[in-house]
């Protein structure tokens, strides 16, 4: 008998392997070890790690860029999930598992052929065929929703280097500016003491003055050159580098003037904002659910097998003595629970519209970030042209004439003081 029973099991898990085949693509997937699917941080292969000096020795932004593309942690965790959510299709779109079943009865049940003791069954459950179908659509929905996504990550991390670089720029710039401003503020102090005491032997103000923008000035440049080391750590982190490599000074010029109007602008912006093509991804996917409830009032199928293990009988010997009977099974679920699968389609209904809805609300918050943007862009555009043709030209034809004037003994040391605060203003705040 036990030799029978290790036959009849034998080829019954044929069987059950033949029928997990079909519920797959039909090629042969080798099972993954331990290594592949437990990897951790450590043994993924880092990237090569590029300099961030350009030839000249200095950092572009355009090297910052290219380097943050290939190694910031957040790309990196970006493309991986998009690898994951598409290798999800297969998983999703596949038959459920068979089932092996193995029974006994406690008793023999003794029959005419013999007696049964063993049942051994397999059975595969079968869904509607539309179910499976809007899976995989809902697998692809949600797999562009994650190359979008990663398209919106690797938009913000070139955004988050640009912004950072710039701040850099900024405090190198105003630094030489800070520098400059200490130099001609401690000429000013030097002719200011040679006339700042009166005859009492009291400091005449202008030298107080000319000694306290030398102090803020300095002031200044320390805090800048503080800043400016802060801020290369923050270019650092945010193209994903260790806090070791080293960058050179940046190189700033000025864009291009815009020239596009907003209406135009905006029809870019319908037809490329990440944000709007994740919220229609949204309502798409929402769709596809509200499919997916109308089909919960579908039945599922299941086919199977059942075998019955029998011993011969020795004390007769009828007809199919000591045979296995073997039953083909066919079954199929009643979705009878109508008030569940009603409640299933108004939540899908519902989430639909709040999807909508939120797409909505994607677009009106693009047009007005869109309207301030587009309005920062051009009022600095007006103040960039009006300190480079007027303020800044005037400051600089003032600083000179006030200079002229005080080595002839035309003007007071106060307008020399005014002149300069002025000019350092401006400079500072054109490069701004």
């Amino acid at each position: 008998m036990k030799i029978q029973i290790a036959i009849k099991t034998a080829f019954l898990a044929a069987g059950v392997l033949m029928v997990t085949g079909c519920g797959s693509s039909g090629r042969h997937i080798p099972a993954a070890t331990a290594s592949e699917t437990r990897r951790t941080p450590a043994q993924v292969q880092p990237h090569p790690m590029p300099p961030l000096v350009d030839n000249d020795g200095r950092t572009s932004l355009r090297t910052l860029l290219q380097t943050a593309v290939r190694v910031s942690p957040r790309v990196l965790a970006a493309g991986e999930s998009l690898l994951a959510w598409r290798a999800q299709r297969p998983f999703v779109t596949r038959l459920p598992d068979p089932m092996v079943m193995v029974g006994w009865a406690a008793e023999e049940v003794r029959t005419r052929t013999g007696d049964q003791k063993l049942v051994l069954g397999v059975s595969q459950r079968i869904p509607w065929p539309s179910k499976l179908l809007l899976r995989g659509a809902i697998s692809d929905i949600r797999a562009e929703q994650a190359q979008v996504k990663a398209y919106a990550t690797g938009r913000d991390v070139l955004t988050d280097v640009s912004v950072a670089y710039f701040e850099l720029a900024y405090g190198e710039e105003a630094l030489l500016i800070a520098n400059d401003a200490i130099r001609a503020w401690q000429r000013i102090v030097a002719l200011a003491a040679d006339g700042g005491q009166a005859a009492s032997g009291v400091r005449l103000p202008e030298l107080t003055r000319a000694e306290t923008e030398l102090a803020l000035a300095e002031y200044d440049a320390q805090v800048l050159r503080e800043l400016i080391t802060t801020q290369q750590e923050v270019v650092r982190a945010e193209v994903g580098v260790s806090s070791g490599i080293q960058l050179g000074r940046s190189v700033m010029t000025l864009p291009p003037a815009l020239t596009m109007d907003l209406e135009e602008l905006r029809q870019i912006m319908w037809a490329h904002s990440q944000e709007l093509l994740i919220a229609n991804l949204h309502v798409r996917e929402a769709e596809l659910n509200q499919d997916t409830a109308a089909l919960r009032s579908y039945p599922d199928f299941s086919i199977g097998g059942r075998m019955m293990l029998t011993d011969s009988r020795t004390d007769a010997d009828p007809l199919y003595n000591g045979n296995d009977p073997f039953m083909v099974e066919l079954g199929m679920s009643l979705p009878i629970w109508l008030g569940a699968n009603s409640a299933a389609r108004n939540e899908a209904f519902h989430r639909t519209a709040a999807m909508a809805h939120n797409r909505d609300a994607v677009r009106m918050k693009l047009r007005s970030r869109l309207t301030k943007s587009y309005w920062r862009v051009l009022n600095t555009q007006r103040l960039v042209r009006l300190h480079e043709k007027t303020l800044l030209p005037q400051a600089e034809e003032a600083m000179r004439v006030a200079h002229t004037l005080l080595t002839e003994d035309f003007t007071s040391l106060l307008g020399v003081i005014e002149t300069t605060i002025a000019w350092q203003h401006f400079r500072t705040a054109h490069w701004r």
